[in-house]
């Protein structure tokens, strides 16, 4: 189901701390949550945009399997918490590339605003794994390699916190 989300969405967000591709090296059999969902998107010619931890690092792209290397190669947003209002607008801008937008694509702006909003994650939450944001036809879910989907329920403030 999860996999249908990023392939009917219209962008596909990344949230990256450290090492959160590590388990991608080696991967040559697509069994990785990160690595499924990252191939997903890109086979399915998603606008992906990486949001990317203050101590996040990019691998070596030939660390990488061939089926998700490209993800190296988009602009990616640094999240900062001093300036998150500049970098939820920066993601926005992002979003909003020329192509035919659904009702919920129109209605995105308004739902970022609208977590921006709601109570931040707990502050235990650890690195060292990626989660993404997709748009379905109604809202925005949250999947990380071990939670499974459920909405989001976290301001886009405590983005770096998404990866749990």
């Amino acid at each position: 189901a999860l996999l249908d989300h990023i392939a009917n969405a219209k962008n596909f967000i990344i949230v990256l701390s450290p090492h959160s591709l590590d388990r991608c090296h080696g991967d040559h059999y697509i069994q990785d949550w990160v690595h499924k969902e990252v191939h997903k998107a890109v086979v399915s010619k998603r606008n992906i945009i990486p949001v990317l931890d203050e101590q996040f690092e990019w691998p070596d792209s030939d660390k990488l399997p061939e089926s998700i290397r490209s993800v190296t190669q988009f602009n990616g947003v640094a999240w900062s918490h001093m300036y998150q209002d500049a970098a939820i607008d920066k993601i926005v801008q992002f979003m909003e590339v020329d192509a035919p937008v659904t009702p919920i694509q129109a209605a995105l702006p308004a739902t970022l605003e609208l977590l921006r909003q709601q109570q931040p994650v707990d502050e235990s939450a650890k690195s060292g794994s990626a989660s993404t944001l997709t748009s379905s036809s109604s809202s925005l879910y949250r999947r990380s390699s071990s939670t499974g989907d459920r909405p989001v329920r976290a301001t886009l403030a405590s983005v770096k916190l998404l990866s749990t």
